[in-house]
């Protein structure tokens, strides 16, 4: 499976999008004629098994005879959550309370969510994907109090958002015979420390981290890829590859030395040790039609 697919997939599976302050369910279509895979003549058939293909582009198609491709747009549906307590309505940051990441995860029989607000992370679930609770936990400290549901490490530490340090984003690890205590994962930097450095943080619920080594699992050079690690993450268990992947965001300068955003990719088979970052490049088969 290629990694603009994966990361696309994953946006699918997972993401929630904000507008303003409220967030929407969106409903996105996409026109799937069966065809003979892409590249037939040229490459030969491509084998994907039984996955799960988007068809996002021309990759996988050889050729359309009666249909095309149509990317539907989004359209909004019922608020699902929205800022309403007190320790989400930051007065200094009123402007931007919501609008960072949001992450919705089907586990067993339930939709967690996890949703930023400007200086933590909180945590919701839901029986439906459309009703949802925000259930007081009491792990992390907000303004003065526990009377919140902000998610966080055993030390009390919660994990920020993005206005104050890169977003720690958990996700569920679906590797065959993961232990249940780490179950969810997050790459996240320890509080104070650089941002080209991240540790491993594991639970068994999604609510309460802990640290799953004392050292950075990675440590990256600042002056090869810029501002690594300064938004969120894509990080998953590839079935497909038999690894973990993660997509992050760096920086990079063309030749006037205007900052431009970029991809890169790292892959780990234990989540421990991780391969070098690859930074993503995209042909024409990127193009939408």
């Amino acid at each position: 499976m290629t990694d603009r697919r994966i990361i696309l997939m994953v946006l699918l599976k997972h993401q929630l999008f904000a507008r303003g302050i409220k967030i929407w369910l969106l409903a996105l279509g996409l026109a799937t004629p069966l065809v003979a895979p892409a590249g037939a003549a040229e490459h030969g058939i491509l084998d994907i098994g039984s996955r799960l293909e988007l068809f996002v582009d021309r990759y996988l198609v050889d050729r359309l005879e009666g249909a095309r491709l149509k990317m539907h747009q989004p359209q909004p549906a019922e608020v699902v959550i929205q800022p309403d307590t007190p320790w989400e309505l930051n007065p200094e940051h009123a402007e931007r309370t919501y609008g960072w990441g949001r992450l919705v995860i089907k586990d067993e029989d339930r939709y967690v969510m996890y949703y930023q607000v400007v200086g933590q992370v909180n945590y919701a679930e839901s029986r439906d994907g459309i009703h949802w609770t925000k259930p007081l936990l009491g792990l992390i400290e907000v303004r003065g109090n526990k009377h919140n549901n902000g998610i966080g490490t055993v030390d009390g530490i919660p994990f920020f958002d993005a206005a104050t340090e890169p977003a720690a984003m958990a996700f569920l690890d679906r590797r065959p015979d993961v232990p249940f205590d780490e179950r969810y994962k997050v790459i996240w930097p320890n509080q104070g420390h650089p941002w080209n450095e991240s540790w491993a943080w594991v639970s068994g619920d999604g609510k309460l981290f802990r640290k799953l080594q004392d050292d950075p699992i990675i440590r990256l050079d600042n002056r090869v890829l810029p501002s690594c690690f300064d938004g969120g993450w894509s990080l998953f268990w590839s079935e497909h590859e038999q690894c973990y992947v993660v997509y992050t965001r760096y920086k990079i300068f063309n030749e006037e030395g205007v900052e431009r955003r970029a991809t890169c990719r790292l892959t780990s088979t234990d989540f421990i040790d991780w391969t070098e970052p690859v930074p993503m490049t995209y042909g024409e088969f990127g193009r939408f039609p």
